[in-house]
């Protein structure tokens, strides 16, 4: 019995040992001989398998028992000859080998696994290799190469990664072949396989990188597959372990060494899916082991998934967490547990929980006792790690991660619990936040205890903190209007909050900037109290690198205290921190423009109480400081009030409010701050820094009462009786008496004198408005004298501040933005030398460029010193608002000035240490600052512009000729050598001549005296030498091109110029037109000195030409005259530019040019014969004539002949001829026929477009035909049509016919010529019919063609239907085009190609263009063929329900076009067009979008309109429920708009 057993129990072990595949069979004969990898095999079989009995040979080796002949092998081979042969057979997939490479992979790994188990290390690379290959052709079913190079993944892995990603993929050929693995490797041979090639996989580079690969292979190959099965404490216990260890001495993990961990941590997650079941409590004890734990978060920071994106890097951790501790099961645990609150900073272990357990039980859960749970493990477990200095800063980074993923989790939980329970949502929050608080307790405690380690772990502990914060307020877990019993959690946080600003204090790091913003974002209160200890840390910052968090920071306090309305406490906070410090910092930060837009934006968004609030704060707090000895802190107290006065908004709701507090400080402060009680001295003591800030004050004061006075009706002007009157001030004599000494003295204080001239300002603006007034009292009066008050004692007094002002600016020590916003002020009462000074500031900021790079300070070439790049930025925008300030442009007294000045300005910078009154010819003009320059002319030029006036023309106009000729001097002498410098030469000398163009068109005769010829004559030389000179020069040839463009625009406004004058002064085109001869008769003849000509002429001559047709002047005609006879020469160079790109020339200059001129070329021929027929007298040579002949025939051929589009130029040169008959016999009927051929080519070879010009031309010789012309014309049209019909594809050819028979409609005039058309308009319109149906079955292959051939026969149709006259259309002929129209439109794609995708919007309203005509002119006719009439509007609202999103709303309209003509029909229409609304109403139940509907309102009631109440009844008769309602909504609408009264 017991023997029976064994050997079933043997027969069994053999059946699973041995899996059942096919069966292979092998030639073993020796007579006939074996195969290679019989003979190997038999050779492997000998050599390692001796002493094996001959039944158990083959036992493992699947199917091979066939090879029994092993006795009588001779071996030939050794061993590795063997080994390096199944290598090359596994790897290879192109043998022509009988046996599978799984079989053989399968007969040889057992031995091979043996041998490297034994010998380990002394084991050869071949064996390593052959390993890998059997595992892979088992597994995956492929064989790949191995690589040499560490830094690169190897390819099997990355499949293994690529399908792994997500989860574990079956892989392998079949069971059978997994099967066979299994059989051969247990998993305790697994067991010791895998850590074996994980210990050579992780050695360092330098050794032995190809069996570190080939290990790499092994190890991912092993654990991904569905063999491995290991249990979860393996993993966690050995697996991971070893791996820690393998990594704790490297510096960088490599690519395949990263896949080896991956697969390994992935092992979590796939367990399961492979039969490996593990309890879940089980599971989550194991992960929340230390050493778990701390390889999970090793794993994390070394970046070892660098090649997967950093969202699966993400996702493979979130899925181990997800499945073994924050799985659904468990979360109920972290609820019932009810963790504590901890002390910050002191770190609670489980028995001491336990050991507060209260003894009672409360219904609320927020109140009830720690329950201690195995869930309290993973706390511990992060706890005690954190004390480890070891991978301490791993740790950190992996906690805030751990917390993210279960807040997620949680929260999903959440859901399912609140909608079960009935709880409510924030007692989850209330669990986050507890997780959250245990979790970054100990974290804390390592800050608060300055525990860390080096300087590194501080940073990973402040990234850490500000990661649980960013999840606390990213997810709502911490919200102040959440249940807080005992005030746990907010004592909690402001704990947090002192430990992290005593840190940052203690530190002084902007690293704890963004942690301390995330804690006030989540509660200001946290900070309340020691509000002024927050800003004083944050203003301390602002010098460190990053400012940004700085700036962010402060934003949301000014913000956040306003929206409190405590901005009070803000403020006085400020002012407490800087109290409390002397650094200087403070103050740059008060003085920033970031504070500055924080604390701006904050007082504009305060109500009126709270701004008087903060108002009163300072101004104590200023009365304070100035009874005190610290000038720093009073300074910075007075810019902090600065800053409020200049964001105070004034208007009505406020004025008087603001008024009185402006007084009240004028009359506390001001006085308290200049010294000021009874006695008013002298002058103020400017050299006292109080005072200093007084006048500061004053100032700022006075800008806000004047404001206020606006608003409130009352007046702060100077009072006559009085000796002041800003703000109720009687200082205003000491604050005269202290600028004119400053003018008399060396004084230099910035401050005092930045408050000066503010006030200043105001005293002037406030005299300028009283003068007028006392002068007409003193006229009045009779009563005149210099006493003060008098308005000659104000006019000095006003010209004292205006110099003032201006000096004070000039020589750097006040702000010129300050005099941009007081241009009417100042300008009545300045001299020319301070209007000059304010000039030549104005153009010196627009000549550094603003938009690039600068450094901290910039240099500015006119003033020839540095400004830094804050003063400079707002100087240069100060001055570019005035460009666009129309007031600008009335200070007539400032422009008397501006152009010359401008031009003096580039005169100093282009030249320097020279005059302007020096001889500028003989000196060489500079190029350091000609873009500079350059600029200075691009705003003079705007000023121009906009002004319509120059100051002094023919004087500047002298003067930029002197600088063009001095810029064309530098370019003859070949001077400039960088690229760099030619390109800003050139845009100089661009600049100049746009602005003498702008100059000579805005001045009138008497402005210019006698026009200057030398400029018009450099223009024309210096154009030609530029060009000489740089035509060799491609990359700049768009520079060239800019000067001669603008060459071209000076010509053209001379010309202009001498034609506005010719009335009263004809000697000016005179003088003009003899230069002009004079030049082209004395030009040297070369192609590009005639083509320079060309381009500088041809609008010119357009000019005149409009001038002369106009209003014919007889001298006007003789000067032209002279002129036309003068360019003859260029006659034959146009028509020899246009031979050149056909037959070529020998002069290469005129054939690399010809074809970028040929159009202008050819347009100046045109000109000029048309200037020669038009009462002038001359002739045209007859050798151009006969030139133009030739160019034309060949034009002409091309045209008919060519197969391929013809450039612009020679249809250009085609259609002047023609339209403008410069040639004789151009009206014969051989040239119109030939003409009309012509399009037709065109029109088939452009792919149904053809060019306007031909159209135009073809439209003038139909329109000059008469009645016989055009019958020979129409009957050659319809027989090109009739033969094209037969041809392979008629579809382009009876197009082309139509396009042409479309002009004849619409073209052809006159009774003879229409009533040719008659005899064919019928035909014509069967035509159209027929030609609509090929086009719409047949696949043509680009719906754009389709598309143009439609519009065609479209338009064609629709000329038709509104010529009456040729035809008079019957009942079936509109059937018929009605037909045609739907065609366009069919929704069925297997019939016609021309669905609703290739349908473009031109064919549509062509189509509703048809419909509508049929409906104004033949609506009897179409009362015949309703039903058609009824399609056709179904498939147009069919087109644009269907287009959707892009549905253009015009379509929508053009549709209700033909809506609103149906009430007019409705006897006949209403029993049909009812199924148009139904039809709309169905198809609007689908996916349309709300705004289609609401568009196609009007266009429904119309419809509604001409339907009556039977048809109304009917429709709701066929109408289904659903239909119904959404016709209801609709109906509703209508009978809303329906007109109710008389009629």
């Amino acid at each position: 019995m017991k023997r029976n057993q064994s050997q079933n129990h043997q027969a069994s072990k053999k059946a699973r040992t041995i899996p059942q595949l096919e069966e292979v069979t092998l030639s073993t004969d020796n007579t006939l001989g074996n195969t290679p990898i019989e003979e190997h095999i038999l050779t492997f079989s000998l050599l390692t398998y001796q002493g094996k009995s001959h039944e158990n040979l083959f036992s493992n080796a699947l199917s091979l028992s066939c090879l029994r002949d092993y006795q009588e092998h001779h071996i030939n081979e050794s061993l590795q000859e063997t080994l390096d042969f199944f290598c090359c057979y596994l790897q290879n997939d192109n043998h022509d080998g009988v046996i599978d490479k799984t079989h053989v992979a399968s007969f040889i790994l057992p031995w091979i696994t043996k041998t490297l188990l034994q010998n380990q290390d002394d084991a050869s690379r071949a064996l390593w290799m052959l390993f890998a290959l059997c595992v892979e052709n088992l597994l995956m079913d492929s064989s790949s190469v191995f690589s040499n190079d560490v830094e690169k993944l190897d390819p099997v892995l990355a499949c293994l990664l690529k399908v792994t990603g997500g989860g574990n993929v079956e892989k392998g050929n079949d069971h059978g072949v997994r099967d066979a693995f299994g059989s051969i490797f247990s998993q305790g041979t697994l067991n010791k396989l895998v850590p074996f090639f994980i210990r050579h996989a992780f050695k360092e580079k330098g050794g032995n990188d190809s069996l570190m690969i080939v290990a790499c292979r092994c190890v991912g190959l092993l654990v991904t597959s569905n063999v491995y099965r290991p249990t979860m404490e393996y993993v966690a216990n050995t697996l991971l372990p070893m791996l820690d260890a393998s990594t704790e001495s490297m510096e960088n993990v490599f690519p395949n060494q990263a896949a080896i961990i991956f697969f390994s941590v992935q092992l979590f997650v796939t367990l399961q899916k492979k039969g490996r079941a593990i309890n879940q409590k089980k599971a989550f004890q194991l992960i929340c082991t230390m050493n778990v734990l701390k390889c999970l978060a090793k794993f994390n920071s070394m970046g070892i998934l660098s090649y997967k994106s950093n969202e699966e890097t993400s996702f493979l951790l979130k899925q181990v967490l997800r499945v073994t501790i924050f799985d659904h099961v468990h979360m109920e645990g972290f609820w019932s547990m009810n963790l504590p609150v901890p002390v910050l900073g002191e770190e609670k272990q489980l028995q001491d929980c336990s050991e507060k357990q209260d003894n009672h039980t409360s219904d609320n859960h927020l109140q009830k006792s720690f329950q201690h749970s195995y869930h309290w493990a993973l706390f511990t477990s992060l706890s005690n790690l954190m004390e480890e200095v070891d991978g301490r800063e791993a740790i950190l980074a992996f906690v805030p991660k751990l917390f993210n993923e279960f807040v997620c989790e949680s929260s999903k939980f959440g859901k399912t619990w609140e909608n079960k329970r009935k709880k409510r949502a924030d007692l989850i929050a209330n669990m986050q936040f507890r997780v959250c608080s245990n979790l970054l307790n100990p974290i804390i405690a390592i800050l608060k205890g300055n525990r860390f380690a080096n300087e590194s772990e501080r940073v990973a502990i402040l990234c850490s903190t500000r990661e649980f914060l960013d999840i606390l307020l990213n997810h709502d877990i911490y919200m102040p209007s959440f249940e807080d019993p005992n005030n746990e959690h907010m004592d909690y946080l402001m704990a947090l909050g002192e430990i992290i600003l005593a840190s940052a204090e203690r530190h002084g790091n902007h690293d704890y900037l963004i942690i301390l913003l995330l804690l006030f974002m989540l509660n200001h209160n946290i900070f309340h109290e020691k509000l002024s200890r927050l800003i004083h840390f944050v203003m301390l910052s602002q010098n460190i690198e990053e400012i940004s968090p700085v700036n962010e920071m402060m934003s949301t306090l000014c913000s956040t205290y306003q929206k409190l309305r405590q901005l009070g406490h803000f403020v006085r906070s400020v002012l407490m921190s800087s109290s409390d410090s002397d650094d200087e910092s403070l103050s740059l930060y008060i003085k920033s423009r970031h504070f500055c837009r924080a604390l701006t934006g904050a007082i504009q968004s305060s109500p009126v109480g709270q701004l008087e609030e903060v108002w009163l704060l300072i101004e104590n707090h200023i009365v304070t400081m100035a009874q005190g000895t610290n000038i720093k802190q009073l300074a910075l107290t007075i810019d902090i009030f600065i800053i409020l006065l200049k964001a105070v908004q004034v208007g009505l709701f406020n004025s008087k409010t603001v008024k009185a507090l402006c007084e009240q400080t004028m009359s506390r402060s001001v006085y308290v701050l200049l010294g000021v009680k009874n006695n008013i001295s002298a002058h103020f003591d400017l050299g006292c820094q109080k005072t200093t800030c007084g006048l500061n004050v004053w100032g700022w004061i006075v800008h806000v009462h004047i404001k206020c006075c606006f608003w409130s009706n009352c007046s702060d002007e100077v009072n006559i009786d009085d000796k002041g009157g800003m703000c109720g001030s009687k200082l205003i004599p000491s604050l005269l008496d202290s600028i004119k000494a400053v003018v008399n003295s060396d004084f230099k204080d910035r401050k005092a004198l930045d408050a000066l001239q503010l006030l200043a300002t105001h005293r002037l603006q406030q005299l300028h408005s009283v003068m007028f007034q006392q002068h007409q009292v003193e006229a009045c009066t009779g009563i005149h004298g210099s006493k003060p008050g008098s308005s000659k004692s104000m006019l000095e007094e006003s010209k004292l501040l205006a110099a003032f002002i201006i000096k004070t600016a000039h020589a750097r020590l006040g702000s010129w933005i300050l005099l941009c916003q007081n241009l009417s002020s100042w300008i009545p009462y300045a001299e020319e030398e301070h209007i000059e000074m304010f000039l030549v500031w104005f153009f010196s900021t627009h000549s550094v460029p603003y938009d690039e790079e600068v450094e901290s300070l910039v240099y500015v070439p006119i003033i020839e010193k540095q400004k830094d790049r804050e003063t400079f930025s707002n100087e240069y925008l100060a001055s570019k608002s005035l460009l666009c300030d129309a007031s600008f442009y009335e200070f007539h007294h400032l422009f008397h000035h501006m152009s010359r000045v401008g031009v003096e300005c580039v005169t100093r910078m282009l030249f320097p240490g020279s005059s302007f009154s020096t001889c500028l010819s003989t000196v060489e003009l500079s190029l350091e600052h000609l873009t500079g320059a350059t600029r200075i002319l691009n705003v003079i030029k705007q000023l121009v512009v906009n002004c319509q006036k120059c100051d002094q023309p023919r004087f500047i106009s002298s003067k930029l000729l002197t600088l063009h000729m001095a810029a064309i001097k530098r370019v003859e002498t070949c001077k400039v050598r960088s690229q760099e410098g030619r390109t800003n030469l050139l845009a100089f000398i661009s600049s100049c001549r746009e602005l003498l163009s702008e100059i000579i068109k805005v001045v009138e005769l008497h402005d210019i005296g006698t026009l200057p010829t030398d400029i018009l004559e450099n223009v024309f030389e210096s154009t030609k030498n530029i060009c000489h000179s740089f035509q060799t020069e491609k990359n700049i040839s768009a520079e060239i091109s800019s000067v001669v463009s603008a060459g071209e625009k000076y010509v053209i406004e001379y010309f202009a110029f001498c034609l506005k004058v010719f009335s009263s002064s004809k000697d000016y085109l005179k003088t003009a037109g003899d230069l002009l001869s004079k030049h082209i008769v004395g030009t040297d003849g070369l192609p590009l000195s005639l083509m320079i000509l060309v381009k500088l002429l041809r609008k010119s001559l357009h000019l005149m030409l409009r001038a002369l047709e106009m209003n014919f002047d007889k001298e006007m005609a003789s000067i032209l005259k002279q002129i036309v006879t003068a360019m003859h020469p260029l006659n034959e160079f146009c028509l020899e530019c246009i031979l050149v790109h056909d037959h070529g020339h020998p002069d290469e200059q005129i054939h690399s040019g010809a074809c970028d001129y040929r159009f202008f070329v050819s347009d100046f021929f045109s000109v000029l014969k048309l200037l020669s027929v038009n009462n002038l007298g001359c002739e045209i040579n007859d050798v151009l004539s006969q030139k133009l002949g030739v160019v034309h025939s060949d034009i002409i051929s091309k045209l008919y002949m060519s197969d391929t589009c013809v450039e612009g130029s020679a249809i250009y040169v085609f259609g002047a001829v023609i339209t403008r008959d410069l040639l004789p016999g151009l009206r014969r009927l051989d040239m119109f026929v030939t003409l009309q051929n012509i399009v037709l080519k065109q029109f088939k070879v452009m792919n149904g477009r053809v060019h306007p010009i031909i159209d135009t031309t073809y439209s003038t010789i139909l329109s000059e035909a008469d009645g016989d012309q055009v019958a020979v014309l129409s009957e050659a049209l319809w027989n090109h049509a009739m033969e094209c019909d037969e041809g392979k594809d008629p579809v382009a050819s009876l197009s082309a016919a139509l396009h042409c028979f479309f002009f004849m409609i619409n073209v052809v005039k006159g009774q003879n010529q229409r009533a040719a058309l008659v005899k064919i308009a019928g035909r014509i319109l069967r035509l159209s019919l027929e030609m609509s149906k090929p086009l719409c079955t047949k696949n043509i292959e680009h719906n754009e063609e389709v598309a143009d051939h439609t519009q065609t026969i479209l338009r064609t149709l629709l000329a038709l239907i509104g010529k009456t006259d040729l035809i008079a259309l019957k009942c079936q002929d509109i059937s018929g085009i009605l037909k045609s129209v739907c065609r366009m439109f069919d929704k069925s794609p297997s019939e016609y190609v021309f669905n609703v995708d290739s349908v473009n919007s031109d064919v549509y309203y062509s189509s509703c263009a048809i419909v509508i005509y049929l409906l104004k002119i033949y609506p009897k006719q179409l009362y015949g063929c309703v039903p058609s009439l009824i399609v056709t509007l179904r498939r147009l609202l069919d087109y644009i329900l269907q287009k959707k999103t892009d549905c253009n709303h015009a379509m929508i309209q053009e549709y209700g076009k033909i809506c609103e003509l149906l009430p007019g029909h409705k006897d006949v229409f209403k029993k049909h067009v009812m199924y148009v609304i139904l039809h709309f109403v169905d198809k609007t139940l689908t996916d349309v979008d709300p705004s289609i509907k609401v568009s196609f309102e009007p266009s429904i009631f119309s419809l509604l309109d001409t339907v009556s109440e039977f048809e109304i009844q009917q429709l709701n008769t066929l109408m289904r429920p659903n239909e119904k309602a959404s016709f209801q909504s609709l109906y509703k609408n209508y009978q809303k708009h329906t007109y109710k009264g008389q009629v």
